[in-house]
C-alpha cells in the first residue's frame, strides 16, 4: 500500500498519512520534473545562446507535486469531518516534509496553500482528487547526511541518490589549500543554503 510521510520539522520526526488519517488513502504521488533556472545571452555573429553561467551556478527553480488521493468516509455524516481535518493538516503557514514509498530514503521540502477542493457525490461517502504541492527548493533532498554511511544496503541510501559504487573513500586534509569532498547527488553544495561542515 502506498503510504504519505509527513514531518512538520516540530521534533516528532514523519508520520504516515494512513496513522493520522486512516480514512485516506493515498493513490498516486507524481512531481513535475526538475526546473533549472539558467542565464542565457546572445552575442553577434555567434550561433544560438551562449551560456555564460558556470554549471555549478545553475539553480532548480520550485517545481509542482501532485499528489492523488481518496477519502472513504464510509458513513456520510464523517465525511466533512474528515475533509476539514485534511485541510487543517496539509495547508500550512511554514513549509514542511513529504516522502512516499515509491521514493525510497528521499524527502521534498513543500507548501501547501490549499487551492484544492474535495467534492462529496450526494450519492457517495468516497470521493477522489488531487493535492498539489509545491517543493520550494525544486528537488529532493535525502532525510539522512553524508556523515550515514553511504551503500546500497536499503536502509538509508537508494538507487538514484548519486551513491558511488565504492566505499573506501577516504579525505584527508592537512596543510592543503585546496580540496574537493564527493557530494552525492544532483546538485552542488551550496554554503550558502546548505548545511555543511568540514
Amino acid at each position: 500500500m502506498l503510504d504519505l510521510y509527513i514531518d512538520f520539522n516540530n521534533g516528532m520526526g514523519e508520520q504516515s498519512l494512513s496513522r493520522i488519517l486512516p480514512r485516506f488513502k493515498v493513490r498516486s504521488f507524481t512531481p513535475d520534473s526538475p526546473n533549472i533556472e539558467r542565464e542565457t545571452t546572445t552575442l553577434p555573429r555567434i550561433n544560438g545562446l551562449v551560456l555564460p553561467q558556470h554549471p555549478r551556478d545553475v539553480v532548480y527553480k520550485e517545481r509542482g507535486i501532485k499528489v492523488d488521493f481518496l477519502l472513504d468516509s464510509v458513513i456520510a455524516e464523517t465525511f466533512y469531518q474528515n475533509r476539514h481535518e485534511l485541510y487543517s493538516l496539509l495547508v500550512q503557514p511554514f513549509p514542511y516534509y513529504i516522502s512516499t514509498d515509491l521514493l525510497p530514503n528521499r524527502r521534498f521540502l513543500v507548501t501547501c496553500d490549499g487551492n484544492f477542493t474535495i467534492t462529496k457525490d450526494k450519492q457517495k461517502n468516497h470521493a477522489t482528487f488531487t493535492v498539489d504541492f509545491t517543493d520550494i527548493l525544486g528537488l529532493a533532498e535525502s532525510k539522512y547526511t553524508s556523515s550515514t554511511i553511504q551503500n546500497f544496503n536499503g536502509e538509508h541510501w537508494s538507487p538514484g541518490m548519486g551513491i558511488l559504487r565504492r566505499d573506501d573513500l577516504e579525505y584527508h586534509f592537512k596543510n592543503q589549500k585546496r580540496f574537493s569532498v564527493y557530494n552525492p547527488g544532483g546538485a552542488a553544495v551550496n554554503t550558502l543554503q546548505h548545511d555543511y561542515n568540514v
